[in-house]
């Protein structure tokens, strides 16, 4: 895992990340962990791989609380929701039917 200097204001968002990094992968997906950025993976037996990279970042109409937040810039969930916003995010991986 990359090292972040104790002073990086990314500090706080990075183990935020951490955290949803360990709950997806305990539900089978595959994740990349990256400084500003968790890439989760999900390769369905013999359906299309689908992904998304998730961020964390302030949420300016929840009086800057951190939320995660999907590539296309959609709010996820509040960082201290994990187990919603991995719901959110395998929901977001199922293939459409």
């Amino acid at each position: 895992m990359p090292k972040l200097p104790r002073t990086d204001p990314n500090r706080h968002a990075y183990s935020r990340l951490a955290s949803l990094r360990e709950t997806l992968s305990g539900q089978g997906f595959e994740t990349r962990l990256e400084i500003a950025s968790l890439i989760v993976i999900d390769k369905p037996d013999g359906g299309p791989c689908l992904a998304d990279t998730i961020t964390c970042r302030e949420r300016e109409d929840d009086e800057g609380r951190l939320w995660f937040y999907t590539s296309w810039g959609d709010p996820v969930a509040e960082v201290d929701r994990v187990t919603d916003a991995a719901v959110i995010i395998a929901g977001n991986l199922q293939p459409k039917r």
